[in-house]
C-alpha cells in the first residue's frame, strides 16, 4: 500500500501550489487560496504554513486574512497513517487589497492592479460609480517600463469620484497616446493627494478641439481637489490641424467647479507643447476653482499661437483664484501671443500673492508678453504680485505690448491692478513697428483701475537703451481711469523693504511643507514672497 502510495505520489509531482484571488482586485474581500492536484492513494491532506501544521478539507487551503509572505508545504496522508510531502513547496505573498475604507483602502501594488483599477472606474466598479465614497491607495511605486497604458475612465461620466491617496509613491515610465481627456485620469471629481508622476509621456494628434485636452494627471475636466501632488520629468505634446482651442498642462487640463482645487502641487523639469493654444506648466484653464500654494519650476512651455505660461494659461471666471503661487526659472515661448510667467490671459478672477522669478519668456512673431500676466480683460484682478529677474524677449514683433507685470489691459477692463512690484528684469525688443513697452505694463487702456505699483529705478537706464526714452511705468498709459499716478520708480533697497513690510503684512505667513516627497520646503523669502528652500 505504502509503495503504491509513494509511487502514485511520485507521479503527482506538480509545480508549486498556485496562489489565486477568487475576486478581482478592489473586491471587498481578498480570498487567497493554495490548491494542488489530488494525489492517488491519499485520503487527506495537511499543510505546513510557516512551520505550523494545519488540517484542511479537500485539496485547497484558503489564506483569507493571512496577509504577508508565507512558506507552504503540502503533506498527503493515507488511511493507514502513512504520509508523504509533495515534492514542491511554495513561498506565497498574500496581499491585502483592502475594503475601500479610510482605514483599509483598496490597494494598488503593480501594473496589473493599475489596469484592473482603470477598468473598474470605466465599468462603474461593482455598481459604484467612480468609487464614490471609497478610498484607493498606492501600495508601492509602479514602474510601467515605458509601456503604453490606458487612462483611468473614458469620459466625464466615468471619472473617478472617491479618494485617491498616492501615499507619497510614484507612477513612472508610461506612455499615453490618443485624444480627448488624455492623462492618467480622463476626468477627476474626487480627492487626490500625495501622488508623484515621473517620466510620463502624453501624446495626442487631434482633429477637433474637443479631442485636445491633455495633462499628466487629469487630462480632461476636474471638479475635485488635488493636494500635495508632484509631476517631474514628464512631457505633454499636442499636435494636429484641429489643435486650435486645445488645453495642455501637467496637473489638470481644466478646473471647472467652484470646489475644484490644486493645492501644494509642484511641476518641475517638464515639457509642455501644443500646436495652437493653451499650454501651461501646471493647469491649462481655470474656468472656476482655485490654484494655491503651487510651484512651477524649470519647465519648458511652448504654444504655436497663444497662451503659454507657468501656472495657468487662462483664468476666466469670477470664481477663479490663483493664490500664493511661484513660477520660477521656466522657459516659456509663444509663437504669436500671450506668453507670461503666471497667467496668460486673466479675463476674470483673481491672481494674488504670486511671484514670477527668473523666467525666460519669449514671443517670437507677434505681441503680448508679461512677466506675470499677458492680457487683462473684463473683471480681472492682479494684486500683491512680484516680478523679479525675468527676461522678456520680443522677436520679429509687430505691435508689441510688453511689461514685467502685464502686457496690456483692454478697454473693457474693469478689474484692479494694485500693489505689484518689479525688483529687476529685462525687456528685449528685437524689432518693432508700432507698440508699447513699459516696466509695469505695455498698454494700460482706458477706464483702468491701477494703484500703488512700484519698480526699481535701476530699470530706467536699461529701458532708456531699449525704448529710446518712452514711458517707464507703462508703454502707454490710458485715460479716464482712476489713480493715474500708479507706477512709481524707487530705489531697489526701498522696494525690498516695501515687499517685506507693506505687502508681507497682507500675506498669509504660513510655511508650506511638501513632506510626502521630501522635495522642498516652501518658505517666505526675505522679500516676503514664496521661494524654495
Amino acid at each position: 500500500m505504502l509503495a503504491a502510495f509513494l509511487s502514485a505520489s511520485a507521479q503527482q509531482r506538480l509545480a508549486s501550489p498556485q496562489l489565486t484571488i477568487k475576486e478581482p482586485t478592489f473586491a471587498r474581500m481578498s480570498d487567497a487560496k493554495v490548491s494542488w492536484a489530488p494525489v492517488e492513494g491519499a485520503d487527506s491532506y495537511s499543510v505546513r504554513l510557516d512551520g505550523e501544521t494545519i488540517e484542511v478539507i479537500g485539496n485547497t487551503l484558503y489564506l483569507t486574512g493571512r496577509i504577508g509572505k508565507h512558506t507552504v508545504e503540502v503533506i498527503a496522508q493515507s488511511s493507514n497513517g502513512q504520509e508523504q510531502s509533495l515534492p514542491a513547496s511554495a513561498t506565497i505573498n498574500v496581499r491585502d487589497y483592502g475594503e475601500g475604507t479610510l482605514r483599509r483602502p483598496y490597494m494598488i501594488y503593480d501594473k496589473n492592479d493599475w489596469n484592473l483599477f482603470a477598468q473598474a472606474v470605466t465599468n462603474n466598479h461593482f455598481g459604484n460609480k467612480g468609487f464614490e465614497g471609497e478610498v484607493v491607495a498606492l501600495a508601492a511605486n509602479i514602474d510601467f517600463g515605458g509601456e503604453k497604458i490606458s487612462p483611468v475612465g473614458k469620459n466625464y461620466a466615468t471619472g473617478f469620484r472617491g479618494v485617491f491617496d498616492g501615499k507619497g509613491r510614484t507612477l513612472k515610465n508610461a506612455v499615453l497616446e490618443g485624444r480627448g481627456g488624455l492623462g492618467l485620469f480622463v476626468s477627476f471629481h474626487g480627492m487626490m493627494k500625495n501622488l508623484k508622476a515621473d517620466n510620463i509621456t502624453v501624446r495626442s494628434t487631434v482633429t477637433k478641439p474637443a479631442d485636445g485636452r491633455c495633462a499628466i494627471i487629469c487630462g480632461g475636466e476636474a471638479t475635485g481637489q488635488f493636494y500635495n501632488c508632484m509631476v517631474t520629468g514628464c512631457s505633454v505634446d499636442i499636435s494636429g490641424e484641429g489643435s486650435v482651442g486645445t488645453l495642455a498642462g501637467t496637473i489638470a487640463a481644466v478646473l471647472n467647479s467652484p470646489e475644484a482645487l490644486v493645492d501644494r502641487c509642484i511641476a518641475m523639469n517638464n515639457k509642455v507643447a501644443v500646436g495652437n493654444t493653451h499650454a501651461s506648466a501646471l493647469v491649462a484653464r481655470v474656468t472656476s476653482g482655485t490654484v494655491r500654494n503651487c510651484i512651477a519650476q524649470n519647465n519648458e512651455v511652448y504654444t504655436g499661437v497663444r497662451f503659454a505660461t507657468g501656472i495657468a494659461a487662462m483664468v476666466c471666471s469670477p470664481l477663479a483664484v490663483i493664490d500664493h503661487c511661484l513660477s520660477s526659472s521656466n522657459k516659456i515661448t509663444s509663437k504669436e501671443f500671450y506668453a507670461s510667467g503666471v497667467v496668460g490671459e486673466l479675463s476674470s478672477g483673481v491672481v494674488v500673492n504670486c511671484t514670477s522669478d527668473s523666467n525666460n519668456i519669449t514671443v517670437e512673431e507677434r505681441r503680448l508678453i508679461g512677466g506675470i500676466a499677458g492680457q487683462l480683460k473684463k473683471d480681472g484682478n492682479l494684486i500683491n504680485c512680484l516680478s523679479k529677474n525675468c527676461i522678456l524677449n520680443v522677436k520679429k514683433a509687430k505691435e508689441p505690448y510688453a511689461g514685467l507685470v502685464f502686457a496690456n489691459a483692454e478697454n473693457d477692463f474693469a478689474g484692479n491692478i494694485s500693489n505689484c512690484l518689479v525688483l529687476s528684469g529685462e525687456v528685449n525688443v528685437s524689432s518693432a513697428s508700432v507698440g508699447y513697452v513699459g516696466v509695469i505694463g505695455g498698454w494700460l487702456m482706458d477706464s483702468y483701475r491701477c494703484a500703488d505699483c512700484f519698480y526699481s529705478e535701476d530699470l530706467i537706464t536699461q529701458y532708456n537703451k531699449t525704448l529710446s526714452g518712452r514711458y517707464y511705468g507703462f508703454g502707454r498709459p490710458g485715460s479716464g481711469g482712476t489713480n493715474y499716478d500708479c507706477a512709481f520708480p524707487a530705489k531697489k533697497s526701498a522696494l525690498e523693504s516695501m515687499s517685506s513690510d507693506s505687502i508681507l503684512n497682507r500675506l498669509n505667513s504660513s510655511v508650506y511643507r511638501l513632506t510626502s516627497f521630501g522635495a522642498s520646503e516652501w518658505v517666505r523669502g526675505a522679500d516676503g514672497f514664496p521661494s524654495i528652500k
